[in-house]
């Protein structure tokens, strides 16, 4: 007998709020749904989550010490967010501040939902003609956006999908069939969208997954001391890496591999250089000036982004976070946010996913397990993951 759906006033008020900022993210902003005016739109929306977020936060009681780290965690972001004068940025990091009593599962089955039926609402008017369906041609291949802003919008939201999705799988016969089936979706996203390197994630990601099913317990271990400098030393060899990539042929390979990702690393911190607190960044599209000289510039690359962007402080606050997750992973067996943690790890390579809490909520889990000083939340994740392996 399956138990009752229960769900607290606060947590009404937190998934609202959740919706409301993935809506923001990843229609209003990135689609063409909304027309002309989606980005006051998107700004009206974003500050509506924002009052949901705080509404779910102020009904609840706080310990006094809980109450004084998740103050210390938000101004630490707010301060970030000034000067980044970046609004998503900082209802990102409210999202994660007041999730501290809504239950996890929740949190990460609405992101699922949420953005399935985002790209439902983006996907559909643009295959019946009502929302424009951007092409973008390079090298042999037609890439199509398919009512979002950018031919990469669709690939991104996917793979997490399938993150997160295989996260929430409850057993052996749904994993299988449920990455059975992913495989044919990430193959025809390819096919429309012409992403290789989101493919050749989802690849490693599978791979994650098979070598972590084979692993014995015992070598486990090893795996934990993986788990303590993954986070660091990647962010450490692709920081290093973008400094040097002209000085060595293989990371000029490597550079071309990511689309010039090196290079605009590169390019980020000889504009900007690295503050404590953050900065703004302008990101340029593609213009051709006079000189036949293209102005393009993004920083994709996650690691260099926040270190730019969120500024030192919150970079090593994030870079703690995730490495706490990861070895609370390994420890506790859980070959899902093993695998989850692992992917994010080298996806931030090439993609500023690991703040974005609408398509990643996995920072939501590692606020929970710090605030609630690792070993009371462990047994109680440790009680969930079991509940729903049983279920």
């Amino acid at each position: 007998m399956q138990k009752a759906l229960i769900i607290k006033k606060n947590e009404i008020l937190y998934l609202i709020g959740y919706f409301l900022m993935g809506l923001s993210a990843v229609v209003i902003a990135n689609s063409y749904l909304f027309g002309a005016s989606r980005f006051q739109i998107c700004e009206v929306v974003q500050y509506i989550s924002a009052v949901f977020f705080l509404s779910s936060f102020c009904i609840v009681k706080h310990k006094i010490l809980d109450f004084a780290k998740l103050l210390l965690t938000g101004a630490t972001i707010f301060i970030s967010a000034v000067f980044m004068h970046n609004i998503a940025f900082a209802l990102y990091g409210l999202s994660i501040v007041t999730a501290t009593h809504i239950d996890t599962h929740k949190i990460v089955k609405s992101s699922v939902i949420n953005n399935a039926l985002f790209l439902t609402m983006v996907i559909v008017p643009a295959m019946l003609g009502f929302i424009p369906d951007d092409i973008y041609y390079h090298g042999n291949m037609k890439a199509h956006c398919l009512g979002f802003a950018y031919y990469s919008n669709i690939p991104y939201i996917v793979l997490m999908e399938t993150i997160v999705g295989y996260y929430l799988t409850r057993s052996k016969r749904q994993e299988i069939l449920f990455l059975i089936l992913s495989f044919p979706v990430h193959i025809l996203v390819y096919k429309i969208c012409t992403v290789r390197l989101v493919l050749y994630v989802y690849i490693l990601f599978l791979i994650l997954i098979l070598m972590l099913n084979f692993i014995k317990r015992k070598h486990y271990k090893f795996l934990g001391r993986v788990a303590t400098f993954l986070y660091p030393v990647t962010g450490a060899l692709v920081i290093v890496a973008s400094f040097k990539y002209k000085d060595f042929a293989i990371l000029s390979v490597i550079n071309l591999m990511i689309n010039y990702r090196l290079q605009f690393n590169l390019q980020g911190f000889e504009r900007y250089g690295v503050t404590l607190f953050g900065q703004k960044i302008e990101n340029t599209q593609g213009y051709i000036d006079e000189n036949f000289v293209n102005h393009y510039f993004f920083i994709d690359c996650g690691y260099v982004y926040m270190l730019i962007g969120y500024g030192l402080i919150l970079f090593i606050i994030i870079m703690l976070i995730y490495t706490l997750l990861s070895r609370y992973a390994v420890k506790t067996y859980d070959i899902k946010l093993m695998s989850w943690c692992f992917t994010i790890c080298v996806f931030s390579i090439i993609n500023n996913i690991m703040f974005n809490t609408a398509l990643n909520p996995l920072l939501i889990i590692g606020i929970k397990l710090l605030m609630s000083n690792y070993s009371g939340y462990k047994k109680r994740l440790t009680s969930s993951i079991k509940e729903r392996a049983d279920g």
